[in-house]
């Protein structure tokens, strides 16, 4: 991250950062960088700790995120967790990987979820979890899934890269498709993010 934002250093990183939820302060967290608010939401998290959970985002980490994006005066909010709001095939080998999973197995909280991200504006949800890449709305919302980085090490989808680039309040996501051999990456498409 750090060759592509050479100003953020890790000292600086840690002052910038505010903290998640008691038990999640490593894993779920929110900075700000240019005219862009950023949050790490670990999905699973179950209230208590960080390192178990079967991926719901839990009334603790709704709570706080509800405070970190109410606190937020940045024009552009970009939230990020592993597990998708919905699992969408990939944009081109079709192949659609856990299809069930979702942030939230919790249908409550999965609304709860996507009523805050629209309620405060957020441009995108940055997910991976599936190797399936993806750049769409879902339920009114972007996301866009990364899919996976494994060179030819996966063969149902093309390894892929996603470059989100910001110019005032526009927003892009570049796509970036490795070929059969899981080299030469190429630009495949470019979403502008509305």
């Amino acid at each position: 991250m750090r060759e592509h934002f050479p100003r953020l250093q890790r000292t600086k990183m840690d002052a910038r950062r505010r903290c998640g939820p008691a038990g999640a302060e490593t894993t779920t967290y929110s900075f700000d960088f240019g005219n862009s608010h950023f949050v790490v939401l670990n999905d699973y998290y179950d209230g208590h700790s960080d390192a178990v959970g079967s991926g719901d985002v839990t009334d603790a980490a709704l709570d706080w995120l509800e405070k970190d994006l109410a606190a937020t005066r940045k024009p552009l909010i970009w939230v990020t967790g592993h597990k998708p709001i919905e699992s969408v095939p990939d944009m081109d080998s079709g192949r659609h990987r856990h299809g069930s999973d979702s942030v939230s197995a919790d249908k409550a909280h999965l609304k709860r979820f996507l009523e805050l991200l629209k309620e405060h504006h957020v441009r995108a949800y940055l997910c991976g979890h599936t190797h399936d890449t993806s750049v769409t709305k879902v339920k009114g919302i972007w996301q866009a899934d990364s899919g996976h980085a494994r060179g030819a090490g996966d063969q149902g989808a093309p390894s892929t890269f996603l470059k989100v680039r910001v110019s005032g309040q526009q927003a892009w996501v570049d796509v970036y498709r490795a070929d059969p051999n899981g080299e030469n990456y190429h630009m495949r498409k470019t979403v502008e993010l509305d």
